[in-house]
């Protein structure tokens, strides 16, 4: 979204696809041309020190902080060590430099104030959804779900402009507020930000959405997963469904460490409150979100459960439930490979078998 409004007026450079880590951001910054006028990137991490090596390399103008989420425990430990990862990013924070950051999460804000105390030359733009404004004044108005995305006024009191953003999800529409604060602390009008994000385009396997045959909507989420982005998704599925016949096709979610089944668990739970027709569980670890889920108190006959190995058996049981308007999210981590699912359901239509 970033590199989507900053191209609006700037010569843009970024990471492409995954490469985000010790070796992809090197590579990145290797790629970056004279014209280029500004450097957008995406720094990753699942060990303690990777982003403040990162960090010493890039020396970022800006910084941008999404979320705090369970997502590398294995590695990391807890969901504080999570923010303690992510807070080393200040380490090569540039003096005069900016953090736009979502304060709507308690845990990243708590981890900016005490990164930026006694730091009076950064400057913190925190955004909010839930209060309807950032500090500096940028609002979401009107905010609602259409077909091809979500719509809504983004502004200030004196300026609105319209913004067609063609993804789903509230999540997502935070990650559009974020972006347009970036866009505001480099220069943007309203107007070139609000065309930036109603173009945007996002990765294969981040919220795709395909329809192999009328009225069958696959929803390809298979990027990569970890339970609030498993929560996020089932929410855009419940925001989508409407009156269609909703599957959801979930598979583990990797380096969770000791906390996993409670993890997993807890994506049941989530799916059980969103009531889809048929969940399908893809993995071994993702049979405690089956078993969550009927604990929860969905129906047997709504919940199914396949290992890796049982592909066609999953597919064939999900594609002979289908009704004529069906809408079936895919999604899991990297390593599960659900990009390999999503393609034969494209493939075969989504047609009853």
């Amino acid at each position: 979204m970033i590199l989507g409004i900053l191209s609006r007026n700037l010569e843009v450079h970024g990471n492409r696809e995954n490469l985000n880590n010790l070796i992809g951001v090197p590579l990145t910054i290797l790629e970056v041309k004279k014209h280029h006028q500004a450097v957008v990137l995406e720094l990753g991490m699942n060990r303690p020190g990777e982003i403040a090596r990162l960090a010493a390399v890039t020396r970022p103008h800006g910084v941008v902080l999404t979320n705090v989420a369970e997502a590398h425990l294995e590695g990391l430990g807890s969901i504080n060590d999570v923010a303690m990862a992510k807070g080393e990013i200040f380490q090569g924070l540039r003096d005069g430099g900016y953090i736009v950051y979502n304060a709507d999460d308690r845990r990243l804000s708590e981890l900016v104030s005490r990164k930026a105390a006694g730091k009076k030359d950064w400057k913190l733009v925190p955004v909010s959804l839930n209060s309807g404004s950032s500090s500096s004044g940028l609002q979401v108005e009107g905010l609602e779900i259409t077909a091809s995305g979500m719509r809504f006024s983004l502004g200030t009191t004196s300026d609105f402009q319209p913004v067609s953003l063609p993804l789903w999800g509230r999540h997502n529409v935070m990650n559009a507020l974020l972006a347009a604060e970036v866009g505001r602390q480099e220069g943007l009008s309203l107007a070139e930000i609000s065309q930036g994000l109603s173009q945007v385009s996002l990765p294969a396997g981040r919220l795709a959405v395909y329809e192999p045959v009328p009225g069958r909507v696959v929803i390809d989420d298979s990027y990569n997963a970890n339970p609030a982005s498993m929560e996020a998704s089932l929410q855009v599925l419940s925001e989508m469904r409407g009156d269609d016949y909703a599957v959801a096709i979930l598979g583990d979610m990797f380096e969770l460490g000791e906390n996993s089944a409670s993890l997993h668990a807890r994506v049941g739970a989530a799916a059980a409150r969103v009531r889809p027709d048929l969940l399908v569980t893809y993995g071994d670890r993702s049979q405690e979100t089956a078993h969550a889920a009927l604990a929860a108190g969905m129906p047997e006959s709504r919940v199914l459960s396949f290992v890796v190995g049982q592909e066609d058996d999953l597919l064939e049981n999900v594609c002979r439930r289908l009704a004529d308007r069906c809408l079936i999210l895919v999604k899991g981590s990297r390593g599960m490979a659900m990009d390999k699912l999503v393609e034969r359901l494209l493939a075969e239509g989504g047609a009853n078998s």
